[in-house]
Parts: structure tokens; C-alpha cells; sequence
């Protein structure tokens, strides 16, 4: 596929996703939040993150804008990575966007809710695709590492904790207890393995702090959340919160760890910027 091919599949994607934001987020017809009777409302289980966590949507957002323009700027869109990346990146874009459209057209439960988790867990995926395929090469300067790698690598940070969320609210939906004990228990076993996803992101996608920073934001709200609203679980709080430091630690140490090689192999490499 031609380069300015890329840049159009890319444009009519984010088109998409952009539609999708103003649906759903009220512009036209309900917000996500008040779908499937409150099932995606802030602090609704106990693996939704507080309020303010999804505020990370706007930088996102911005991000994204931002990558936008940028592949359109110079030779950006015909560099070796971008091009491996553009279909992935175009596909992430358009399962954004399909996903707020999914949730605002169709409010069945539980057929609804569950395609909502399918498209969420195709969005995580093709978020994969985007990482592994700008693996090919390291970013050309700091712009790109930021606009790309940083973007691209927060956005599936976050996106993680949102499809952890997506599938509890799924399960609340359909009558599942979120302050039973067994609940709670399910709860810290997931947070758990969102710990080790965390540190095997790190270990299979590079140390990348975006990644991990976008986790550990959703994480850090879920332990808030437990904490102070009026779904309280301080073992889910607690637990939360740990994963969150274990995330981060382990992506600091690993990029400090991956540096230090870099220093001795190739002093002047730019390494995992992102």
C-alpha cells in the first residue's frame, strides 16, 4: 500500500473514532455512562476506576489529533515503522470508535454489553499490533518517539484497564454481586494479572513508560475508588494499589536496565524513548 494511502486510511479511522467520541459522549442521543443501566457509570464495580481516571481520554484524544497531523507532515508517513504501523494504527482508530458506537445502538443486555467486550478486546489486540510493529526499528527523533510511541503507548495502557472494566461492568449487568466476598476475591486475582500483564508488557514490548503510565493511572482510580466512594473494598483498594507500584517499578527498572546496555552497546542510540 502506497504511503499516501496510509495517511487516508489512517484519516477516514480517526474520522470514525471521532464520530464515535461525539456519540458517545452526548453530543448525540445518551452518554456511555448511562447505558446499560449505569453498568459503565464511575465506581460501578469494583474494577471500574474513580471519576477522575477517565480524564485521561482527553489527553488521549489530544495525542492522537496530534499523530494525525504530524503523519501528514514531511516524509513522517513514509518512514519504515510508520508504514508497518499504519494498518494496525488505522484499525485502532476505527474500534474506537466502533466501540462508543456499539455501546450508544445497541442497549440489550446481555447481547449488547458482550459485543461491547468483544470490541474492546479487538481494540486491545490491534493496540498490540501497533506496539509490535513499531518494534522494527527505533523512533527517527524524540518528536516521533513522543508522537507515536508515547500516544500509541498510553492509549494501550489505558485501554487495558478499560477492557478489565468493560468485562465487570458486562458481569454486573447480568446481576453479578460486585460486593459479595467471592466478588472481591475475583477482583484481586484480576488485579494480580493485570500486575503481570503490566511487567510482561514491559518484557515483550520494550520498557515503555507510556505503557506503563497509562496502567498505573488506571489502577491508581481503582485503588481511589475502593477507598472513597461508596462501593468500598479496602482488600481491592490495597490490592490496586500494588499492582499499580509493581507496574511502575518494573517498567523504571527494566528501562534503567535496558539504558545501561544501550550506554555500552550504542552510546548514541535513542533506546525505548516511550
Amino acid at each position: 500500500m502506497s504511503t499516501r494511502a496510509n495517511q487516508v486510511m489512517v484519516t477516514v479511522a480517526a474520522t470514525v473514532a471521532a464520530l464515535g467520541m461525539l456519540i458517545g459522549y452526548g453530543a448525540f442521543g445518551r452518554r456511555v455512562k448511562e447505558g446499560f443501566g449505569g453498568a459503565f457509570r464511575p465506581n460501578s464495580t469494583l474494577l471500574t476506576p474513580a471519576g477522575p481516571a477517565f480524564w485521561i481520554w482527553l489527553p488521549i484524544y489530544v495525542a492522537l489529533c496530534g499523530f494525525l497531523v504530524w503523519q501528514w507532515v514531511g516524509d513522517h508517513a513514509s518512514r519504515p515503522r510508520i508504514r508497518a504501523a499504519s494498518v494496525p494504527i488505522a484499525l485502532t482508530l476505527a474500534l474506537n470508535g466502533g466501540w462508543l458506537l456499539v455501546v450508544q445502538a445497541n442497549q440489550v443486555v446481555p447481547t449488547g454489553i458482550w459485543l461491547s467486550v468483544a470490541m474492546i478486546v479487538a481494540l486491545e489486540l490491534s493496540l498490540v499490533g501497533v506496539l509490535r510493529r513499531l518494534q522494527v526499528a527505533e523512533p527517527s527523533d524524540r518528536l516521533e518517539a513522543v508522537v507515536v510511541d508515547g500516544t500509541f503507548g498510553a492509549f494501550f495502557g489505558w485501554i487495558t484497564i478499560a477492557a478489565i472494566a468493560n468485562v465487570s461492568a458486562a458481569l454486573a449487568a447480568q446481576g453479578v454481586r460486585p460486593e459479595s466476598d467471592p466478588a472481591q476475591l475475583v477482583a484481586v486475582i484480576v488485579l494480580s494479572l493485570a500486575a503481570l500483564l503490566g511487567v510482561g508488557f514491559s518484557l515483550r514490548l520494550g520498557p515503555r513508560l507510556a505503557v506503563a503510565g497509562g496502567l498505573t493511572w488506571g489502577l491508581v482510580w481503582i485503588g481511589i475508588g475502593r477507598f472513597t466512594s461508596e462501593l468500598t473494598s479496602p482488600l481491592v483498594g490495597a490490592s490496586a494499589l500494588a499492582a499499580a507500584a509493581v507496574v511502575l517499578l518494573a517498567a523504571v527498572w527494566l528501562r534503567r536496565t535496558q539504558r545501561r546496555q544501550d550506554g555500552r552497546t550504542q552510546p548514541t542510540g535513542l533506546g525505548t524513548v516511550s
